[in-house]
């Protein structure tokens, strides 16, 4: 009974393993059916590839010596735009790009099919056996079949396009090459020939004394100009006239809204700069910007210079406000105790002579130097801060001479050292080819020759050697004296 009891529970155990399997055959089964491949449900999107070519600009209107400017403009509008990566398509342009590949799909599977069914026709005309007949013309039947099921699947699906497509200049722009602009009624042709989405054209002309560029952007899938632009510049602005225009229209070829910044600065003539280009002044304008890091910086003489950095970002209208402050002066008297006159030096510049009043910032060091006929000389440096309205100096006289006297001697030494260089090597050449000379020929002439000209160089070698050792001295003297001079702080 025991034995028994046990195999009844082997066989149901098996039975239930092998349903077990079945269901999860089964199972499988269904998901692979309804999963399928990556390969069956990946749908590549066309048109990845967005490309623009830029055509030659018009620069008939510039007289010869400027017409270097319209080649300058287009390669440096080129550039600018080399730098975008990938556009964002529009609705519309979405909308003619499939219609476009369905047309066009469509158009090729309907060719396919009629190149088929006129194979079939022309079946009746080539003399076949009824056996051979029968069995081409079951073929291609069976060819017709797949083909109408295929014609029947392409007008029913619409295909699948790009929304970001890579841009991309054409070959011949990135090769450095402009073709020549269409002519009007010839734009789509252009587009299809030069296999781009779109193409930019320009016209680069003189106006009172400035350069006047326009620009004109076609489109493949508006088949019209959908964006005119232009700038008005002077040569020095060129760079910043260029890289707002270029900003604009990378705006409207990257599909995204563009950003822009709007400086105002007090007072109304102080100079702003943005990405150290020129930008206005007083106020900036609107100024179309690539989103990113913005460095700007606002001055004015007698005014505090004011320097902002800022974050723009894609469809930002960023304004910023300065208030410069006027830079605080202090007014002080500069004499001497003796009352003689003395030169008065502000670094390097002259500013007058003494008594004298300068005017200096607050809170700013001035190296401030003066000197008398008599060779005397004093030098402070002012903090800005001073306590006194008048500072009287006394000066005083180096034994000799002045520290401007010992650097002037310094470089009057090693300059003759390294005239007198050269030439000793030019001696020494000479020496051994005159040597050389007398060893080989034996003659005395030769030989006299060569100890003349042993000597020169000995000569000129020693001299070489008294002026750099006259340099090193003269330096050691200066470095002396200029570090040991009087020179005071006046706070």
């Amino acid at each position: 009974m025991r034995g028994k009891t046990i195999a009844e529970t082997n066989r149901f155990f098996r039975k239930k393993w092998f349903v077990s399997v079945i269901v999860c055959f089964f199972l499988c089964c269904m998901h692979l059916h309804a999963g399928g491949t990556p390969e069956e449900t990946a749908v590549n999107p066309l048109y990845t590839t967005w490309t623009l070519s830029i055509t030659q600009f018009d620069t008939s209107g510039l007289t010869p010596a400027n017409q270097i400017i319209g080649n300058l403009v287009t390669r440096n509008i080129a550039d600018h735009l080399s730098s975008l990566k990938a556009r964002i398509r529009s609705p519309e342009e979405i909308a003619y790009y499939t219609e476009y590949a369905w047309s066009e799909a469509r158009v090729k599977s309907a060719e396919a099919l009629r190149v088929k069914r006129d194979e079939r026709d022309a079946l009746l005309f080539k003399g076949d056996t009824n056996w051979t007949y029968q069995n081409k013309l079951k073929t291609i039947d069976e060819a017709i079949d797949a083909l109408e099921e295929k014609h029947t699947l392409v007008e029913a699906e619409y295909p699948l396009v790009a929304e970001q497509p890579v841009f991309s200049l054409s070959k011949q722009n990135l090769s450095g090459t402009y073709p020549s602009a269409p002519e009007n009624g010839m734009e789509y042709s252009f587009c299809k020939d030069q296999n781009s989405d779109a193409f930019l054209t320009g016209v680069v002309s003189e106006y009172y004394g400035r350069i006047l560029l326009s620009i004109k952007l076609y489109t493949l899938y508006s088949r019209s100009y959908i964006h005119e632009d232009f700038v008005l510049f002077s040569v020095d602005d060129q760079q910043s006239a260029l890289s707002e225009l270029s900003s604009r229209l990378r705006a409207v070829l990257s599909g995204i809204e563009g950003a822009a910044i709007i400086v105002k600065a007090e007072p109304e003539d102080a100079i702003i700069l943005l990405n150290d280009m020129y930008a206005g002044r007083g106020s900036s304008g609107e100024k179309f910007m690539d989103s990113g890091v913005i460095v700007g910086e606002a001055f004015a003489e007698g005014y505090e210079t004011k320097e902002f950095q800022i974050d723009l970002f894609n469809g930002e209208l960023a304004e910023v406000f300065f208030n410069l402050q006027p830079i605080a002066y202090e007014a002080f008297q500069l004499d001497t105790f003796d009352g003689l006159s003395s030169s008065v030096y502000l670094g390097s510049t002259f500013m007058g002579t003494t008594p004298l009043t300068l005017h200096l910032p607050s809170n700013q060091y001035e190296y401030i130097t003066m000197e008398n006929t008599r060779g005397e000389a004093a030098s402070f440096i002012h903090s800005g801060t001073s306590s006194s309205a008048v500072i009287t100096l006394s000066l005083e006289t180096d034994d000799e001479r002045t520290v401007e006297d010992y650097r002037k001697k310094f470089y009057g030494a090693y300059g003759r050292f390294w005239i007198s260089l050269p030439l000793a090597f030019l001696a020494y050449g000479v020496s051994i080819s005159s040597i050389n000379a007398s060893n080989y020929s034996g003659n005395s002439v030769m030989y006299d020759n060569a100890v003349i000209t042993q000597n020169v160089f000995i000569g000129s070698a020693a001299v070489a050697g008294a002026f750099l050792a006259e340099s090193l001295i003269r330096l050691g003297i200066y470095l002396y004296k200029s570090n040991s001079a009087d020179v005071t702080t006046i706070k």
